[in-house]
């Protein structure tokens, strides 16, 4: 279905959606990293994600190793965008506020400064970035279980996402892929009548905590206990099923059998709570994942991406789901 999907995709229509990122210069990122080194007591080593002369319009912040135990990266803020700015604000103070399980482990900011740019010093995860050839669903599924038990102590995250809530997340977006021809006009009207047949059976429950990026490669294993890293963008989550949606859609086009185990584990854990295997709760969990990633692409970095359009057709299709 990928290639019937697939608009030839018109820049010039997307960039009413486009932001215009605006990169400091590497040598502003660098001296940062440099100046955060110095107040932390240790050396810059090697970055962990694309230089500052490697990074690309779209890119959020440049991290660095620093040397020395405990363990501590630099992380420093790589672009002036008022959007990025604010989370980065927010991941300050999510930072200072997260309370998790025990069974969980979450980094902490140590330092932090503004000159030359943003910047602050926090714990490096122990273990290493889970793999999917190695990352059980049954683990995995424990993992969104610690992260819904995790509190935000004197936090105010705004309204809790509920059914509403997701519903905008889908339908705009999706006209905005139609519009710029990321995706075809049939893809769209198939993803919207996917919505609409599922929103009649959408309940919303007591929120949790969802960290609302959930990908593999923000949750660390080898340690003690696991880590999961990167909270700012978590909110509080009334359907329960949106880190779950996370990790198949970003995941599960690889390990079709593997994204339809997590599912079905979701889902027996949700009937086993509530009477209710909130089956319509994940499928249109799973698009508000898909769709968001594509627009992500299409608002970031201008382009088209086949890895999100081709999860988007795995969710119309239902092929992430048990029978």
């Amino acid at each position: 279905m990928l290639d019937e999907s697939l608009g030839p995709f018109r820049p010039e229509a997307a960039n009413g959606w486009f932001a215009h990122y605006r990169l400091y210069s590497p040598d502003q990122m660098e001296s940062a990293a440099k100046t955060a080194a110095g107040v932390a007591g240790r050396r810059l080593l090697s970055p962990l994600t694309r230089g500052p002369w490697e990074a690309i319009p779209g890119d959020r912040s440049v991290v660095w190793r620093l040397s020395g135990e405990p363990g501590l990266v630099v992380k420093v803020r790589a672009t002036d965008d008022e959007g990025t700015s604010r989370m980065w604000k927010r991941m300050l103070d999510v930072s200072r506020r997260l309370r998790p399980p025990d069974d969980l482990a979450v980094p902490r900011v140590h330092f932090s400064g503004t000159q030359p740019v943003a910047w602050c010093v926090i714990d490096a995860a122990a273990g290493s970035p889970s793999l999917l050839t190695s990352s059980g669903a049954v683990e995995l599924f424990d993992v969104v279980l610690s992260v819904q038990r995790t509190r935000l102590d004197g936090f105010q995250l705004g309204f809790p996402w509920g059914i509403s809530a997701y519903v905008h997340h889908i339908e705009d977006p999706i006209r905005h892929l139609v519009a710029a021809e990321v995706i075809r006009e049939e893809t769209g009207r198939r993803a919207l009548e996917l919505l609409e047949s599922h929103r009649p059976h959408l309940k919303e429950l007591p929120q949790v905590t969802a960290h609302n990026d959930l990908g593999l490669y923000h949750i660390y294993t080898g340690g003690e206990v696991t880590w999961v890293i990167d909270w700012e963008s978590t909110t509080r989550d009334r359907l329960r099923m949106i880190d779950v949606a996370h990790l198949i859609v970003n995941h599960g086009v690889s390990r079709p059998d593997w994204a339809r185990e997590l599912a079905g584990i979701a889902m027996e854990h949700a009937r086993s709570q509530f009477g209710n295997p909130l089956r319509s709760n994940l499928v249109v969990a799973m698009l508000e994942r898909a769709v968001g990633r594509a627009h992500d692409m299409l608002r970031r970095r201008h382009q088209q991406s086949d890895q999100a359009i081709e999860a988007l057709c795995y969710v119309i299709e239902e092929r992430f789901l048990p029978g």
